[in-house]
C-alpha cells in the first residue's frame, strides 16, 4: 500500500494490517485514522520488515481519536512522524 498525498480512514471500523510489504508513506503525504477507528499493526515476527516506511520527514501518520494497537513483534518509526491529534 502507498500513501500518497492525504488518506482519511473514518470508523467505526477495526482495520488489521499484515502484510510483508510495508505500506509506504510518501514526501509530503499524511495517513490520517480518525473517529473511531481500531488499527492494528506490527511485525508479524520481530525479524520482519517495519510496517511502515516513511519516504521523508514530511511523511506522517495522524491518529485523531482513534484506538491504535501495535503488536507484540513491534514496529519502528524513522523519517516521518507519528501524530496524535484530538480530545
Amino acid at each position: 500500500m502507498h500513501i500518497k498525498n492525504a488518506v482519511s480512514i473514518t470508523g467505526p471500523y477495526i482495520l488489521s494490517y499484515k502484510s510483508y510489504t510495508p505500506c509506504t508513506i510518501e514526501e509530503n503525504s499524511t495517513l490520517l485514522l480518525d473517529s473511531g477507528i481500531t488499527f492494528s499493526f506490527g511485525k508479524q515476527a520481530v525479524t520482519d520488515p517495519e510496517p511502515f516506511i516513511f519516504t521523508s520527514k514530511s511523511s506522517a501518520l495522524t491518529c485523531g481519536l482513534c484506538t491504535l494497537h501495535i503488536t507484540n513483534s513491534g514496529a519502528q518509526f524513522t523519517k516521518g512522524t507519528l501524530n496524535f491529534v484530538g480530545t
